[in-house]
């Protein structure tokens, strides 16, 4: 990247790392999207879908958007490269003094300052939604975690006052799950993503952006009535607005989600040590010491202080066994 972009103040009021990030941020009322979500404070130069407009709130980990028309290579050390089954390249993540740098086939590029402050982001031409897509699911989370958060691949209701979360891989149906919860009662809380921080020795869980996204392939598992018109949609999926927790919650029941076989659900509780929790990680990139040591810390907190449980669900999870899966985390005694 050219110096004088690299080391001079963007539209986002970026400075060099070390310089008080108020400096950074003096415009940032003046944002026209403002909003909570991961627990950050964001302020976008462009909507965000589940983000309000209005003043901004001025958190303690406030976040920065800005658009920009292009970002050079940052020519650092190569953390991730994925390439597809044909052997191109669809993603690339580089990290250099400064932060990170996102390179996203069709979507464009994206760089992070490493205090997670500020984001910058150049859209591929022919991107559409896709590259926001990539930076609500993948950039503010990160942006989370580099402010000293804990993100877990899991989405999230609330009963009781209390943050029940799903855990899984791409494909077992956490999404479905919780937004059936949520529209059977339940308040919904995040879409595939879980924030955590710890205060004191409860593990409290952040709400992510108000939307909900279902796959295509999944429709006819959701009540199309109840959700109304989506906010935004592609050819992967559909995005619902939801209202989301107003405030942290703690986390009640981490569930760790699987196949069921016979598409029966069961729940059943779980004696897991901490590091097992790991496997729920959301962000393997981010892989120093000092991380690892704050991952342990908060999973022994969860394990501690939070049911630890693991539930086998159908492929395909509907409405029913949405109701089923809430009739058993809320039983005063588990099936076995």
């Amino acid at each position: 990247m050219a110096e004088e972009r690299r080391d001079g103040p963007c539209a986002c009021g970026r400075t060099p790392l070390g310089q008080p990030f108020l400096r950074q941020v003096a415009a940032i009322s003046e944002r026209p999207w403002t909003g909570e979500a991961f627990g950050l404070s964001i302020a976008s130069a462009v909507s965000l879908p589940g983000l309000a407009r209005g003043p901004a709130s001025g958190g303690p980990r406030p976040l920065v958007i800005d658009v920009v028309p292009r970002l050079e290579s940052s020519r650092g050390e190569r953390l991730v490269e994925w390439r597809d089954a044909a052997g191109d390249i669809g993603l690339v993540i580089e990290s250099d003094e400064r932060g990170f740098q996102f390179e996203v086939r069709g979507a464009g590029r994206y760089e992070l300052l490493a205090d997670g402050r500020c984001a910058r982001c150049a859209p591929a031409p022919e991107a559409g939604f896709s590259w926001r897509r990539y930076l609500i699911g993948q950039v503010l989370p990160f942006a989370a975690l580099l402010q000293g958060l804990e993100v877990f691949h899991a989405s999230a209701v609330a009963l009781d006052g209390e943050v029940i979360a799903l855990a899984a891989g791409t494909g077992v149906g956490k999404s479905t799950l919780a937004l059936n919860l949520h529209l059977a009662g339940a308040g919904f809380v995040t879409d595939d993503v879980l924030a955590v921080e710890v205060v004191g020795d409860t593990p409290l869980v952040h709400p992510g952006l108000g939307v909900a996204k279902v796959r295509r392939a999944a429709t006819e598992l959701v009540d199309p009535a109840a959700l109304g018109a989506p906010a935004t949609s592609d050819a992967h999926e559909l995005r619902y607005l939801v209202e989301p927790a107003p405030q942290p919650l703690p986390l009640g029941t981490f569930c760790v989600l699987d196949h069921a076989a016979d598409g029966v659900v069961r729940v059943r509780e779980t004696d897991t040590p901490p590091f097992r929790l790991l496997a729920s990680t959301f962000n393997l990139v981010v892989g120093t010491p000092e991380r690892l040591a704050s991952q342990l810390s908060v999973c022994a907190v969860i394990a501690r202080h939070a049911r630890v449980l693991t539930a086998a669900v159908p492929d395909r999870p509907d409405e029913r066994a949405a109701a089923r899966l809430r009739e058993l985390l809320t039983a005063d005694r588990l099936a076995a």
